[in-house]
């Protein structure tokens, strides 16, 4: 019968689930408590409120005992030991995925799992044959290992142990692979109605030979599983594949050793012919070559590669020719094109349409095996054109009266060191830009085609034997 502060005495109702209470109404204190709850600390705490929703399976009815959890339902259990020992009779949550469990109070050890899980040393683990696209394990161990994995996957030879699922092969198309880790694999089999193409033994990419429709290479599939019966607008029929008509670039590399890895340009090719082997569907910028000598390529430049430096310090090139497939808006700069290419001898520029190019600023400087360059007929106007043929020591002559110096401001350097150049027809140039040295470095004796207006301003640099 709690008493307020005036001494004047008055009943007042014990807390829920407490059955005798004493003290006042700013303290009271629970001696007993009803079924379905516990004392503790003078309070009546509702654990032990059996049924199927609830922790607690059986309440401890003996007297004194407070009522208090003796079996707990499925997932829960009561702690060994505790820092309370009145928390004994509380019923914990087993860990994740656990049934059954016992031990002290942080640590419980689960003795059965859920379906679909593995009982390892008092954890509950996933099985390797549920987990990423594995087909057959071993849980026999510490940490289940998958032995076998869907087709197009594959299981790191280098594995974390604490992972045991597969990994998707990185080329499309390919049903079977191996790889030391999930960063890299290399193909082992493709796809049945995929074509394999392989280089130095090794399977480069899976090519799906008959997907029809305007965007793809086939018009209508043959009879023969996987092979074209003809072929799309801009792709020619051989051999059952489509191949693409239009290159973009033919190009020559010579390579000294048995396979090489040739860097084939400073942007990827999104379509390749190496040797006359079709290599389309998988863009390339580099590539392997099996055996020494000059390799024939053509390509098609992706629509994102531009051509600055396109070519740039290239040890492998030798010759190369481009066709008229380019938009002149998208030849706007071709500063350092073919800079630091030492084996490159030949060049042919005559299908590009280079009316919108700004830019030859070191265009083959250091392009000491340069023999023969071909530009277009038609109008250039460059804003900057030093450096253009500078050090080309194997160059006899050359013909750039398409180029119209008008906007140049900077020509300095343009043909030093040109130590063979007996020819040069500059005709189209009509002032004289920043800059000097233009002609430093070429031989003594030659010929030279000038406009008359610019005769009286770069006479003083032609040497002395020179006809003009």
């Amino acid at each position: 019968m709690p008493s307020d502060s005036s001494n004047k005495e008055e009943c007042t109702q014990c807390p829920a689930g407490c059955l005798k209470c004493s003290g006042n109404l700013d303290n009271i204190i629970c001696s007993e408590c009803s079924d379905n709850y516990m004392l503790h600390e003078g309070k009546c705490i509702g654990n032990c409120n059996k049924g199927s929703d609830a922790a607690c399976a059986k309440c401890n009815r003996t007297p004194g005992a407070n009522n208090r959890c003796s079996k707990c339902n499925e997932g829960y259990y009561l702690p060994d030991l505790a820092t309370d020992l009145n928390y004994n009779y509380i019923c914990k949550q087993c860990p994740t995925y656990c049934l059954n469990c016992y031990g002290d109070y942080d640590n419980p050890i689960c003795t059965r799992c859920i379906s679909d899980y593995i009982l390892k040393y008092g954890e509950c683990r996933k099985p390797c044959y549920s987990l990423n696209h594995c087909l057959t394990c071993d849980d026999s161990g510490d940490f289940p290992l998958c032995s076998n994995c869907e087709e197009g996957y594959y299981f790191p030879l280098n594995h974390d142990k604490y992972y045991q699922g597969c990994y998707k092969c990185s080329i499309p198309g390919c049903i079977k692979c191996e790889g030391e880790n999930e960063y890299s694999d290399k193909c082992l089999e493709c796809e049945s109605q995929y074509i394999p193409i392989v280089n130095d033994g090794i399977i480069q990419s899976c090519i799906k030979q008959c997907d029809i429709g305007t965007d793809n290479k086939c018009k209508s599939c043959s009879k023969e599983k996987g092979k074209c019966g003809s072929c799309n607008d801009g792709f020619e029929l051989n051999g059952g594949i489509c191949y693409m008509k239009d290159f973009d670039i033919e190009a020559e590399y010579i390579t000294l050793r048995e396979n090489e890895l040739v860097k084939l340009m400073n942007c990827a090719s999104e379509f390749l012919e190496i040797d006359g082997i079709n290599y389309s569907g998988y863009p390339f910028t580099y590539f392997n070559m099996e055996k020494p000598g000059v390799h024939k390529v053509k390509m098609k430049l992706s629509p994102y590669c531009s051509f600055p430096s396109l070519f740039k310090d290239n040890p492998f090139l030798k010759s190369i020719k481009f066709y008229d497939n380019f938009d002149s808006k998208r030849i706007s700069l071709m500063n350092d094109c073919f800079c630091n290419c030492p084996n490159l001898e030949f060049v042919d520029l005559s299908n590009l349409d280079l009316s919108n190019n700004h830019c030859f600023m070191n265009f083959f400087k250091n392009d000491k095996k340069l023999k023969e360059v071909h530009f277009p007929k038609s109008e250039i106007h460059p804003s900057y054109i030093y450096g253009m043929f500078e050090n080309c020591e194997s160059l006899t002559s050359i013909d750039i009266s398409s180029i119209h110096n008008d906007y140049a401001s900077y020509m300095d350097n343009m043909f030093h060191g040109c130590s063979t150049l007996m020819s040069i027809n500059i005709s189209s140039f009509h002032s004289y830009g920043y800059g000097s040295n233009i002609l430093k470095g070429i031989p003594e004796n030659g010929r030279i085609t000038l406009d008359k207006k610019i005769i009286s301003v770069i006479e003083e640099e032609l040497p002395i034997n020179w006809v003009v």
